[in-house]
């Protein structure tokens, strides 16, 4: 918590010198079909190799109760994870990309009796490919307009950590997204609207003591949002975004064999992203900020009501550092 507080007193910081810089050389609202490395519409050209690294820690927190709403636990989930993406621009419309990530998670859960149980994950997520076209361009339109897709394939088990056992941090199932974003960029200002879906595949998930599997059944996960960029100076932006996601309910089996029915969370993300150009245009340097609220969520176990969960009171914080750069 201590870390988190005192990257947003340097955030609120750095904002405060961004508007002192912004107040000096004044905003500028003339539409510009300019590439800038770290804005939503950033789209690199023919042999350009784009990178970006980033770490980040997430600390998300909840309350679990049973099916009459009385509390059994709440939970502290704390994550640290390194994250590397690698676009290539086959054309100056066409780009196809990777990115690969590694977690340390560690899960503590606090009984209303005293008791407290604690479990730990490591290890790679699923890779994720991508492929982005760029319909129309700025350039000769009066909008950008770009469709991607992004495909995780189901590449590694999955296993929950229990509190004798170390589990993993993959999912347990594939993954695909296709996106549609429409972005209007202005010299000082950049908006881009951003809508999707995301269709997770059936998932298997093995415990990590007794070898048990559980399962769950496939899902929508439509999501709309919206991204933004600021650019006060030709080194200095600022990145603000917010995310809607709405899950559908699933079904499944747990590890003991008993049937389920789950009423996903949906959340809601607002996040910040504060830009600096080492070397404009080619290696920018940034620090964010993210807030997730999560929706209250249920799992009925039909065979055995006694087991029936309710969360409640889930909210997510992330901070971290980004490095992104581009190679002719």
């Amino acid at each position: 918590m201590k870390v988190i507080r005192l990257l947003q007193c340097s955030s609120f910081a750095f904002l405060a010198l961004c508007s002192q810089q912004a107040g000096a050389v004044g905003f500028d609202f003339t539409p510009t079909a300019a590439q800038y490395l770290s804005d939503p519409t950033y789209f690199q050209s023919k042999g350009q190799v784009q990178g970006l690294t980033n770490y980040s820690f997430t600390m998300a927190s909840g309350d679990i109760s049973n099916r009459f709403g009385v509390k059994r636990y709440d939970f502290t989930n704390d994550t640290h994870t390194i994250a590397q993406t690698l676009t290539y621009g086959v054309t100056d419309h066409f780009r196809i990309g990777l990115t690969q990530s590694y977690a340390l998670a560690h899960r503590e859960n606090n009984f209303v009796s005293g008791a407290v149980t604690k479990s730990d994950s490591d290890g790679f997520s699923n890779p994720n490919f991508t492929a982005a076209y760029r319909v129309l361009d700025q350039a000769n339109s009066p909008v950008s307009f770009d469709v991607s897709l992004a495909y995780a394939p189901d590449l590694i088990k999955a296993v929950a950590a229990t509190a004798k056992d170390s589990g993993n941090t993959a999912r347990g199932g594939d993954a695909v997204t296709v996106n549609a974003a429409v972005g209007y960029a202005m010299k000082s200002l950049t908006v881009q609207g951003v809508t999707g879906v995301t269709y997770y595949g059936q998932r298997t998930v093995e415990n990590a003591s007794t070898g048990a599997t559980s399962e769950s059944d496939s899902f929508w996960a439509p999501h709309i949002g919206l991204n933004t960029q600021t650019r006060f100076t030709e080194r200095l932006a600022l990145n603000a975004n917010v995310n809607y996601v709405m899950n559908e309910s699933t079904t499944g089996k747990s590890a003991a064999g008993l049937p389920f029915k789950s009423s996903q969370a949906d959340s809601t993300s607002l996040g910040l992203v504060l830009n600096y150009h080492l070397i404009p245009n080619r290696l920018v340097a940034g620090v964010n900020y993210a807030h997730t609220f999560f929706t209250d969520a249920d799992t009925t176990f039909t065979t055995a009501p006694a087991s029936s969960t309710k969360g409640s009171n889930h909210d997510q914080d992330q901070v971290g550092v980004r490095l992104a750069y581009v190679f002719f």
